[in-house]
């Protein structure tokens, strides 16, 4: 008897353990079959994708279920059907392609081009958004919107190679990928300054910024790109690749801490700076290898394109939440929470504090300092409802909140 029961909980366990390993994996979408895949976006209620000599721009609203062109008023040349960028400002959503920039103001049904000041003929490799301040990487440099994409200048002062591949956005830190390099603005375009020192690979493909930890990912020809991390504004980059096999880094995508990276071989992730890479393949049934170009988080869900897009839950990668690590100066507390605006900030130390709230992207809403140790208020009331990281540095001491908007 002892022996049957055994056999019972061993084909218990089995059965238990293989419907967790079914569902931990990846799922393929049923498309969008449109061309290969440059960029996945979400915006609102859609995830969207931009292609290569495809359809342009495709959408989707159940997670990959269905697809359906979102193209119309793409035109001009062929160039218009080549999309590598798309970022939603505003009320608008903006397209950069292989002929310039294109605008919509009803989610993507409908689009306009974008001329104003704009180089005739410009690839836009990439958008990035700093306050009231709409940037573009194109392949004259990098331009300039402060009205929302109404009007275009060229900001390439100090800018020695305008072949802009990338942008991020840091406080105020603006960083612009090229095929020389990284180059740093801390006024909003300005000027520019070359900051290579540590990068071996100076091929820029791809950004992804978690708080005040900057990721550089690179070219390198052939299959020698990697992953390089900055924590003083690119003061000093440093490789970690550790796990992570040279490779050309096509796409980042940050949920939390959590850091994913598309290559060649598929997906690997990080929940360490870097520190160790994990590949997260499994499901990702692609021969002879999974060739991963974008990658996107929407809803619950984090998108890989392949030559087609593939959908995995982002609970099977573990907690993305920022960890609350108090140190014994710091015992902040913040109430309402979830909240409406307001927020008030309770206990803080009694040296300057230094505020940092980032989205479940990573990129930076919010930066200020506050000094004293008055109880005070954030106003929060401009931010979109959502889930925020609240970062407090006092000194060398650090403790992040998270921070519910309703």
């Amino acid at each position: 008897m002892k022996t049957r029961v055994l056999i019972i909980a061993w084909i218990s366990f089995f059965a238990v353990g293989s419907t967790s390993n079914l569902w931990s994996q990846w799922i393929q979408t049923s498309g969008p079959n449109s061309g290969s895949i440059l960029t996945l976006t979400a915006s609102g209620k859609y995830l969207f994708a931009g292609t290569f000599f495809g359809a342009g721009i495709v959408r989707t609203s159940d997670s990959g279920t269905t697809w359906n062109n979102a193209n119309n008023g793409l035109s001009g040349s062929i160039g218009a059907t080549v999309v590598y960028a798309i970022v939603e400002s505003g009320t608008k959503l903006f397209a950069g392609t292989g002929d310039g920039i294109f605008s919509s103001t009803n989610g993507g049904t409908n689009w306009k081009t974008v001329t104003s000041g704009l180089p005739s003929g410009t690839t836009v490799n990439a958008f990035a958004i700093s306050g009231p301040n709409l940037f573009a990487g194109t392949s004259a440099g990098v331009i300039l919107s402060t009205n929302n994409g109404i009007n275009w200048k060229t900001v390439n002062n100090g800018l020695t190679n305008t072949s802009v591949g990338a942008l991020a956005v840091s406080g105020t830190n603006i960083f612009a990928g090229t095929y020389g390099g990284v180059f740093l603005s801390n006024d909003m375009g300005s000027n520019w300054t070359k900051v290579n020192n540590g990068l071996s690979d100076t091929i820029i493909r791809a950004f992804a910024v978690i708080g005040n930890e900057i990721f550089a990912g690179t070219f390198g020809w052939p299959d020698t790109g990697g992953v390089y991390l900055t924590t003083n504004a690119g003061a000093m980059w440093t490789r970690v690749g550790n796990g992570l096999p040279p490779a050309e880094i096509h796409a980042f995508a940050v949920n939390g801490l959590n850091l994913f990276v598309g290559i060649d071989s598929g997906v690997y992730m990080t929940s360490n700076t870097g520190a160790s890479w994990t590949a997260v393949n499994s499901g990702l049934t692609v021969s002879p290898s999974p060739y991963v170009s974008a990658l996107g988080v929407a809803g619950t869900n984090l998108f890989a394109s392949t030559d087609i897009v593939w959908r995995r839950a982002l609970s099977d990668f573990g907690a993305s939440d920022v960890p609350e690590h108090s140190q014994p100066d710091i015992t902040i507390s913040l109430s309402p929470n979830p909240t409406i605006g307001d927020i008030t900030v309770h206990n803080p130390p009694t040296n300057t504090l230094h505020i940092i709230i980032t989205n479940v992207l990573g990129e930076t809403v919010r930066e200020l300092s506050n000094s004293g140790a008055a109880d005070f208020t954030l106003d929060l009331s401009t931010l979109p409802p959502g889930t925020y990281f609240a970062r407090f540095e006092a000194q060398n001491e650090v403790i992040t909140r998270k921070i519910v908007r309703e």
